[in-house]
């Protein structure tokens, strides 16, 4: 390899380099935090545990943590809930947070199946709704505004809890299979109740 070349190889990368730098400086390029501003919820209707409608507009004005169970699961589900009741022991005292799960098997979770399921768990908080409805209007909202995915088989959804502020704009998707973002899930929480 020549001396130029050589030259040439070794300084394009240091430049580009700069030129990023400097990009970022003038805020051309605008620093993201992972996963932040994934999308918003609009128009979806659905109903609750107590068959009444449940649409985005009930999610507005709060923040709110979604999940996605069934009640017959007997996979990770429950440690899901566990953690959903966590946080609404960890944040009751603001009332503009909320919780939210929905039905990944809306043939089988009917409202009361649902109602029963809350009594057993011991889910007493009026402000964790749960809702089911028509496979087709859940598998939209999954798969068009969570952008998650409603499978076929209930067993394989999604582990991820979404946070949404009061716009509901989704601004951040946490695993529950990778547990320090459980920890960045309640910082961040509390960055949007301070909002």
């Amino acid at each position: 390899m020549g001396r130029g070349l050589k030259a040439a190889f070794f300084t394009l990368p240091i430049a580009l380099a700069a030129l990023l730098v400097a990009l970022m400086i003038e805020g051309k390029i605008e620093e993201t935090t992972s996963e932040r501003q994934i999308s918003k919820l609009t128009g979806f209707s659905l109903i609750d545990q107590n068959g009444k409608p449940f649409t985005d507009a009930d999610l507005k004005g709060k923040v709110n943590v979604v999940n996605f169970m069934f009640t017959t699961c007997r996979g990770i589900c429950p440690i899901l809930s566990k953690e959903m009741k966590a946080l609404s022991s960890s944040f009751s005292r603001y009332g503009t947070f909320s919780l939210l799960s929905i039905s990944v098997d809306p043939e089988n979770d009917t409202p009361e199946q649902i109602r029963a399921w809350r009594k057993k768990q011991g889910v007493n908080n009026e402000r964790w709704s749960f809702i089911t409805g028509q496979r087709k209007d859940i598998r939209q909202l999954l798969e068009e505004q969570f952008l998650v995915g409603l499978p076929d088989d209930p067993n394989i959804h999604s582990d991820r809890f979404m946070l949404l502020d009061r716009e509901n704009v989704i601004q951040g998707s946490y695993q529950l299979s990778r547990p320090e973002t459980l920890e960045s899930l309640k910082r961040d929480i509390m960055e949007l109740l301070k909002n």
